[in-house]
């Protein structure tokens, strides 16, 4: 343990778990810190229990997940350096009156007319619907799919994509369906990049949890040496239904995310297979028009 020492105002705490399933508390900072406080283990002393001495007790049983801000009144804490990371070794007492920030409620009927209005408007400006399917979610997967469906493209653009890594492809093919098999003579990525520059450069992207999307395209042209394809607006069809729904989790502090097949069935729609390119753009589409019947008139 080196004798550097800082001292920090903690504004957000969360509840978790290390690796022996045992309580943590991680901390975020003022200044973008990160940093964990453990219950004892065989790696860690009972850090948590210089908050509940500086009077801090809530914070040793938050739930898992379970969120409390502090940025009215932060926490001060004092940090050791031990190799890469960070321990606590002291916090200040707690100052009379020192709360933890009200939990925010969101109105919810505000926020579900306004993603009602947002698919409206997605769907007037005619969205560019883009899905893809990928060997993976890390930095080494790649695209192996991917479907792109506007008012302008006929008939939609749909190709399989041969990935440098083939073999990769069988550990995701219970996903997605797609096999080593069904893309040996498929083109790569580099020999589709030019048609989805024109499909898609500056343009607006409608995606599923588009920031995978953008993401996985963002990275192929990267580890590929290609020019990038960049979207001039971005909807996200995900977080405009989490909104619509309704799903805040008071506790994390966040809008809950589902699959694409569970929104379209609670909202009485017909779900298709699920991560097939094609079906989940039509899937996308009809939530978008499901929601934007729900848009004010303003009568």
């Amino acid at each position: 343990m080196s004798d550097e020492v800082k001292r920090v105002q903690v504004v957000e705490t969360t509840g978790g778990v290390n690796k022996y399933g045992d309580y943590m508390l991680k901390c975020l900072s003022a200044t973008n810190e990160r940093f964990q406080a453990f219950a004892s283990n065989i790696d860690a002393r009972n850090t948590i229990g210089y908050f509940e001495d500086a009077g801090y007790g809530e914070l040793a049983a938050l739930e898992l997940n379970q969120k409390r801000t502090w940025k009215d009144h932060p926490i001060d804490v004092y940090l050791t350096k031990n190799g890469d990371f960070w321990n606590v070794i002291s916090v200040n007492d707690r100052p009379s009156g020192a709360e933890a920030d009200p939990i925010y409620t969101p109105d919810l009927k505000w926020h579900k007319n306004r993603a009602a209005c947002h698919a409206y408007l997605v769907l007037e400006d005619g969205p560019v619907l883009v899905d893809t399917e990928t060997t993976g979610v890390d930095v080494q997967a790649e695209i192996i799919s991917v479907y792109v469906e506007a008012s302008w493209v006929y008939p939609a653009y749909k190709t399989l994509v041969k990935p440098r890594n083939l073999a990769a492809v069988a550990a995701t093919t219970h996903v997605h369906g797609i096999t080593v098999e069904m893309l040996a003579d498929q083109p790569t990525f580099e020999e589709v990049h030019q048609k989805l520059r024109e499909l898609l450069d500056w343009q607006p992207w409608t995606a599923y949890n588009a920031p995978f999307d953008v993401g996985m395209i963002e990275q192929e042209c990267m580890a590929k040496g290609l020019s990038p394809i960049l979207p001039s607006a971005v909807h996200d069809v995900m977080m405009i239904y989490s909104k619509f729904a309704g799903l805040w989790d008071a506790d994390k502090q966040r809008w809950n995310q589902i699959k694409l097949s569970e929104a379209v069935e609670a909202c009485g729609l017909t779900a298709l297979e699920a991560h097939d390119a094609g079906n989940d753009v039509e899937m996308m589409a009809a939530l978008l028009k499901h929601m934007a019947t729900f848009a004010p008139t303003g009568e």
